[in-house]
């Protein structure tokens, strides 16, 4: 199977097979857009996808039986402001903060 580059009609390079595609998207409408492509072309079975925002819509999605959208990575940007005050606070008051601060993210799936 030769894969053609989205929209462009363009082949893999010579020599290259590829069996299966993993569609990671920048998010959760790209990725049932790239899904809904792949199905519209007859290659539905030939890809999975994943999406990130946890949006209704690809929740939905994953609820569907036999869905090629495999999960989608929430993150929960309503609980980012408390952390994220407390540590403006200490840089203002010119406390040791931490060279980096992670959030918790999760994977639906």
């Amino acid at each position: 199977m030769a894969l053609r580059t989205a929209g462009t009609g363009a082949e893999a390079p010579a020599g290259i097979e590829i069996a299966r595609v993993l569609v990671g998207a920048a998010n959760d409408s790209s990725a049932l857009g790239a899904m809904r492509a792949f199905q519209e072309a007859g290659q539905a079975n030939e890809c999975v996808v994943v999406g990130q925002n946890g949006e209704p819509e690809a929740r939905a999605e994953l609820r569907t039986a036999h869905t090629r959208t495999i999960g989608s990575v929430a993150y929960f940007p309503e609980k980012y402001g408390d952390g994220l005050l407390r540590l403006a606070l200490d840089i203002l008051a010119r406390r040791v903060v931490p060279p980096a601060v992670f959030t918790n993210h999760q994977l639906v799936c």
